[in-house]
């Protein structure tokens, strides 16, 4: 059994120490006093040693196709479901402002009806009634103006 370090805040450093190979002064100055703390050091060394020479080396070839092997046949391709989520949203978003520029730009320049004019009325009488009825209203004025100068 592995024999625990002294002090829990040594733990992270010795087992970095172990793994990597490199400590700090603090850590060798520690190592010289400690006996558990240099026991357990030794103990990592050994595993870090035996998962070390576990490894085995992947030839050139075999890495370039690794990567992208593992890639292909863990990843999936994102479903028409998952792809009309994301994009069919935008889509209608911008449809949606597309219609609404539209209809902006359509109602900008309204025009107001022109008045019509039945079939078969005389235009010249239509004229001549224009003209009695601003009379009528002459009239009215010139009665509303003796009115309050008398």
């Amino acid at each position: 059994m592995i024999e625990k370090y002294c002090d829990a805040k040594w733990e992270e450093e010795l087992l970095q120490a172990a793994w990597t190979g490199e400590s700090s002064v603090e850590i060798v100055e520690h190592l010289a006093g400690c006996e558990k703390c240099r026991a357990f050091l030794k103990a990592e060394q050994r595993l870090s040693d035996v998962a070390r020479d576990a490894a085995f080396s992947v030839k050139p070839g075999v890495k370039r196709g690794l990567r992208e092997g593992i890639f292909s046949r863990t990843t999936r391709r994102p479903s028409f479901t998952h792809r009309w989520q994301v994009w069919g949203k935008a889509l209608v978003a911008a449809t949606g402002m597309v219609a609404v520029l539209f209809v902006i730009r359509m109602n900008t320049n309204v025009q107001t009806p022109k008045p019509t004019v039945p079939v078969g009325i005389d235009m010249e009488l239509l004229q001549n009634m224009d003209v009695i009825e601003n009379m009528e209203l002459l009239e009215m004025l010139d009665a509303l103006e003796e009115l309050s100068d008398g």
